[in-house]
């Protein structure tokens, strides 16, 4: 290879890893125009017709399988007249091109997950910093937020993709003494947001750090933690305090009507889901049918009517929590493979493989609680990274996953 097609070779790599890292937050970069046009979906676009120019676009079978799934339960609920061909139309679309773009993504880095998710560290650090920065703005110009939210549109979205670096940073400092600075700017950036989000996401990395160190007391070190946590997240913050309790009050009243917001879109599409899964408990309404099922369910809800007009549709779209479209669109069948895809490829041990995949994990499980949108930036970036990290501890070649083989090479774990 010349000197210049080197060069080329390398600029080339450097285009399509910062602009793809980058992008993961890019969420704000969009326009609403009946769908949401999205900065990331032009860069994916770019990005996918360089690999495709370089002959580096494959299928993988897993992802085939998946289509298929998905395009069969699609056609069944619009035969049904429960979905329209349109909405399965815009998730289909935009579940294939994120997902093909990030696998061959990693395909071009030599499924370098490592390399990949501690770039994504690096970035999320400083992303922290700008929310800590920014306060001080927000509170001079009346920001609709006063709280932290960075370069995201709002505070949950800007924990919930930053999670797994403070994951990532707050193990390195408790059992390895690293990265104290980074875990004390993601913590300081996560108590700004003051959202229920990176409450919850707190809580979730203590659980993963008391099972890492394999207490003797587990059983009984958990629960408590978590009856800590609460009730002193209930102390320090009145934001998390409303959204627990009127949690608790949707779900014992059944009735909505004096909820917050936040509070309101997950009981009411918690609601709508339920209404669904009777009717279709095992395929669901199908692919994008949830604003749909919202529509014709809504004024069923108990108190739905003290809510403002514009409020009544929060969260329609995307039901504002990924374990609720899920029921909704794909019925017990979806969620019991989201869930098996989640438990099979969780990775516990002391590797850093394991340490990136428990990171990942806390991303997941808070997408599954508080966020339904099938294909943000990141998503498919997370969802590879927990695969191949577990593929990786586990020796499993990723070729024999493919549709074409090729040759890959990992390598070598660096020293723990």
């Amino acid at each position: 290879m010349t000197t210049l097609s080197r060069r080329h070779a390398l600029s080339l790599r450097g285009l399509l890893v910062w602009s793809t890292m980058v992008g993961l937050f890019s969420e704000m970069a969009r326009y609403k125009a009946g769908i949401d046009i999205k900065a990331f979906y032009f860069l994916l676009l770019f990005n996918s017709v360089i690999l495709l120019s370089l002959g580096r676009f494959v299928i993988n079978k897993p992802l085939v399988l998946l289509y298929g799934y998905l395009l069969f339960s699609g056609f069944v609920s619009i035969a049904a007249g429960t979905n329209t061909l349109r909405a399965f139309s815009a998730q289909y679309i935009g579940i294939i091109l994120t997902s093909l773009y990030f696998y061959n993504f990693f395909r071009f880095e030599h499924f370098d997950f490592r390399s990949l998710f501690l770039l994504y560290t690096r970035l999320a650090y400083w992303v922290c910093w700008i929310g800590i920065l920014m306060l001080p703005l927000q509170y001079a110009f009346h920001d609709s937020y006063l709280r932290a939210h960075s370069v995201m549109a709002e505070p949950a979205q800007f924990m919930m993709i930053v999670m797994p670096a403070i994951y990532y940073f707050l193990e390195g400092t408790v059992f390895h003494g690293k990265y104290k600075l980074e875990s004390a700017i993601g913590l300081l950036a996560m108590f700004l947001a003051d959202s229920s989000v990176g409450y919850v996401g707190l809580l979730l990395i203590l659980i993963c750090l008391v099972a890492k160190s394999r207490h003797k007391l587990l059983l009984v070190t958990v629960p408590l933690i978590v009856a800590v946590s609460i009730g002193g997240f209930r102390l320090v913050s009145a934001n998390f305090q409303a959204r627990f309790d009127d949690i608790v009050k949707a779900a014992t009243t059944l009735n909505v009507a004096e909820v917050d917001v936040s509070t309101y879109a997950l009981a009411s599409n918690a609601y709508v889901a339920l209404r669904v899964l009777q009717e279709h408990p095992l395929l669901g309404n199908g692919l994008g049918s949830h604003e749909q099922s919202h529509d014709k369910y809504l004024f069923d809800i108990a108190g739905v009517g003290n809510i403002s007009a514009e409020n009544q549709k929060m969260n329609k779209e995307e039901a504002a929590s990924m374990l609720i479209r899920t029921a909704s669109d794909l019925g017990l069948v979806g969620v019991f493979l989201v869930l098996l895809f989640v438990w099979k490829f969780h990775l516990s041990g002391p590797s850093q493989a394991a340490t990136i995949n428990n990171a990942i994990l806390i991303y997941l499980l808070l997408k599954l609680f508080r966020a339904g949108h099938y294909f943000p930036p990141e998503f498919f970036f997370f969802v590879f990274a927990y695969v191949f990290s577990y593929l990786y501890k586990k020796a499993v070649p990723v070729e024999a996953l493919s549709a074409i083989r090729w040759r890959t090479s990992y390598p070598e774990a660096p020293a723990q």
